[in-house]
């Protein structure tokens, strides 16, 4: 979502004053039509979130009614807070964290704490949680419900992807990755999935992550000897084939499980190449 401070600029101003004006009527329960310029300034965003949730700024013929609009894009908020928390219900019953504290804070502590505290009539642009368990992929030009939305959708690829792996391989590699794995940030899909690519490269057993001194050789040649778009090709058909042919995940979620993991594979290659150049391979493959 774009950054609403500047959107406003799309719209007739006094339209989007008389909705603010509603709406901090329905906040005062009518009592009083003045609230401070701080609560003003957040029931404008409120409603200028719902008029974008709609998407209606490349719609001239909305702002005829642009309290309709308003409408429409409110009860799209609330629609995706009910998506939101089916997908999180769906995660919750086989959800592992694999001894990984901020995962385990973030999905099982933190984030009941949003369904029980956001505000998608006065404040939907807040999204409330930290969120301090990364992604593979940035959220930064998302807010409130579409942060959320979005977030629990990665996490539940991450959680299709993982499930595929016995708990105690998983938690394995990920003590050999760092000792004291429990308390960083880290995603642990991503050390999964660079590890599952290592293997397809050696053509090792897919359940195998631990490396050899010749396992290293070997990864070290591929590496030197591919370009980096030969490289990315080289993955990304890697990552097709575990995908359909080895995990035989549905294919209702395989693209969207696909989707996600290979926005990794850029960053993998950057650190496969100064891991190779440094003669560091341990530090992507443990031994």
């Amino acid at each position: 979502m774009e950054n609403m401070n500047n959107d406003h600029k799309d719209y007739d101003t006094a339209e989007l004053l008389v909705l603010v004006a509603k709406l901090t009527e329905a906040y005062t329960s009518k009592e009083s039509t003045s609230v401070t310029y701080e609560k003003a300034s957040q029931l404008m965003r409120a409603v200028l979130y719902c008029l974008e949730e709609q998407g209606s700024t490349n719609v001239p013929e909305h702002r005829e009614n642009l309290q309709q609009v308003y409408q429409t894009g409110y009860q799209m908020v609330l629609e995706k807070v009910k998506k939101a928390k089916d997908i999180y219900e769906s995660i919750l019953p086989e959800f592992k964290w694999y001894g990984n504290e901020i995962y385990c804070d973030t999905i099982i502590k933190g984030m009941p704490a949003f369904f029980i505290h956001y505000d998608p009539k006065f404040c939907p642009q807040e999204h409330l949680l930290t969120l301090d368990y990364p992604l593979i992929t940035a959220i930064n030009e998302r807010d409130g419900i579409d942060t959320i939305y979005y977030y629990l959708q990665c996490i539940a690829c991450e959680q299709r992807f993982l499930q595929f792996f016995p708990a105690e391989i998983v938690e394995d590699l990920l003590s050999r990755y760092h000792y004291d794995y429990s308390d960083l940030v880290i995603n642990v899909a991503s050390i999964v999935l660079r590890n599952v690519l290592g293997s397809m490269i050696l053509k090792k057993d897919i359940f195998d992550f631990h490396y050899t001194e010749e396992d290293h050789t070997r990864l070290l040649y591929f590496i030197e000897m591919t370009t980096v778009v030969e490289a990315e090709i080289k993955l990304t058909s890697l990552l097709q084939v575990f995908l359909k042919d080895i995990v035989k995940i549905t294919s209702d979620h395989r693209e969207a499980i696909y989707q996600y993991l290979s926005k990794d594979i850029p960053d993998f290659l950057a650190l496969y190449r100064t891991a190779a150049k440094t003669r560091h391979l341990d530090a992507l493959f443990p031994i």
